[in-house]
Order: C-alpha cells, then sequence, then structure tokens
C-alpha cells in the first residue's frame, strides 16, 4: 500500500475510509445510476396534466407512462447485467 500520511494512524484511518468509500460505490453505484436514468427520462413535473378528465389527456398519459416504462426497465435490465 502507498504511504499517504507520515503517522501511521492517520494512515491505517485513511485507508479504512478510501476501503469503505469504495465499498459503497460498488453497493449502491448502480441504484444511484439507475435513479438518476429514471429521473432523466420522466422529468420533473413532465406526467402533469391540466385536465385529467379529458379522455385524450387520459390516453396520452397512459401512453407516455407505457413508453417511459418500457425505456425504465431496458435501462434496469442494462444495469443488472453490468453487476452481475
Amino acid at each position: 500500500m502507498k504511504k499517504y500520511y507520515n503517522n501511521p494512524i492517520y494512515d491505517a484511518a485513511f485507508h479504512r475510509c478510501a476501503n469503505i468509500l469504495a465499498t459503497l460505490m460498488v453497493k449502491y453505484g448502480p441504484k444511484v445510476l439507475l435513479k438518476q436514468a429514471v429521473e432523466k427520462i420522466l422529468g420533473k413535473g413532465s406526467m402533469d396534466f391540466k385536465d385529467p378528465e379529458n379522455p385524450r389527456a387520459q390516453k396520452e398519459r397512459l401512453m407516455a407512462y407505457q413508453q417511459r416504462y418500457s425505456e425504465i426497465s431496458t435501462i434496469d435490465r442494462e444495469v443488472k447485467d453490468k453487476t452481475a
């Protein structure tokens, strides 16, 4: 291991911290990336319609949900394939 600090206690603490951070990135990284991709696809407030009682708006909303669900499923499969 490379020595980063002259004090062995500080150096050991640094290596433990780096190890914990790397473990967390491996464990939660794919979930965070998936969450970011979902937010990017769905956007904030993109599914809001002014008149949900309108049948055409309902149809458009359902079609948009279906399309976005398939995009999210594709991304989810890609993330699972990379982590497997």
